[in-house]
Formats: structure tokens, sequence, C-alpha cells
């Protein structure tokens, strides 16, 4: 079982709409003067912010339940609007698994204001097992395990050729569940 799992999810069509609840969702705590006093959005931030639930009342099971994972971070995320994004891109850190209960809220409340919304990335153990992928469309919503125990720790730290094909493989499932999406929305 994963201690730590790190995540990398591409948020894209955003719109105007989407920026402001995003800049909502991704408020960070500031000091009197205005300074930002962190530069995480915490469990207890997204229970309360995604599902109603307050940190002094919630469980582990409450965030397992809800996030699908015993905590998660959202790492610096950002949203300027005056500059509103098309596309956004977040580091996720969480414990034991991935966060699917977080991403699959974060697709029901975007998907709300625009279908046009997709969320996809990819996810990896700190030991690399599991890692997969992930696509969320008006038509795809998977996750796909692609490997569990067959990527060499070592070598994707010293490596980079074998890196690069770790990712261009991580990339090509990505890209297979994209296809999908895309084919289900000409028929």
């Amino acid at each position: 079982m994963a201690n730590r799992m790190e995540t990398r999810a591409t948020l894209e069509n955003l719109n105007i709409e989407m920026n402001e609840w995003l800049s909502w969702f991704f408020s960070i705590p500031t000091d009197e003067e205005g300074n930002n006093i962190d530069y995480e959005i915490h469990t207890r931030d997204i229970l309360s912010r995604l599902f109603n639930i307050e940190w002094e009342t919630a469980s582990i099971d409450d965030c397992v339940e809800n996030l699908g994972a015993k905590w998660v971070d959202i790492i610096d995320p950002e949203i300027d609007l005056d500059n509103p994004v098309q596309t956004l891109e977040l580091d996720i850190t969480s414990a034991w698994s991935f966060p699917k209960g977080l991403i699959e809220e974060m697709f029901r409340k975007l998907s709300s204001m625009d279908q046009q919304i997709v969320i996809k990335g990819e996810f990896y153990d700190e030991t690399y097992a599991p890692t997969g992928v992930f696509y969320f469309s008006k038509n795809v919503k998977e996750i796909k395990i692609v490997f569990t125990e067959s990527i060499d720790e070592d070598r994707m730290w010293d490596d980079d050729d074998y890196r690069e094909k770790i990712q261009e493989e991580l990339n090509e499932h990505l890209f297979i569940l994209q296809s999908k999406s895309d084919a289900m929305n000409r028929t």
C-alpha cells in the first residue's frame, strides 16, 4: 500500500465561470496584510468546500470515502481571475491511494458549468507501484492502472531512456482514453 501518491492532473476547456469557482476552491488563507500563509489546499479545506464536511467532525473514513485517500493536498494552485485560463495543471499529493473521489467530485462540479470540461492525468505511488492514468470527460470516466510491480524504481531515477519509455507508455494509454472520448463525441 502506498504511503504517498502523486497525481498530475490537467483541467482542460475551462471557461470564466469555472475559473471563478476554481479561484474560490483554491483560495489559500492569508494574514492581515493579505500574504498567503500557506501554499497548499489541505484536506480540511477540500472536505469543507467540496463535500460540506467540517474538519472538526471528519474521520479518516470520511476522507477515504469522499476523497479516495486518507488525506489530500493540492500543491500551489493558482488562478488569476485577471488572466483566466482554459487549461490548468495541478499537482496533488495524497495518502494511500489515487484521490478518485476528489477528481470525480471536481469533474461533477465543473461539468455542471460546462459539459466540455476534461480532467486527465497520471498518478504514481512513491515506489511507482501502482502507476496509471485517468481521463474524465462527458463520455469517458476511466482510471487505468498501467503498471503494478513492473517499474524499476532505481532506473526511474538514473536512466533517462527508461524513464522516457515509461512516460511514453503512460501517454499512449492516456491517448487511447482521449481517442475513445473523441470518437464518442463524433457519434
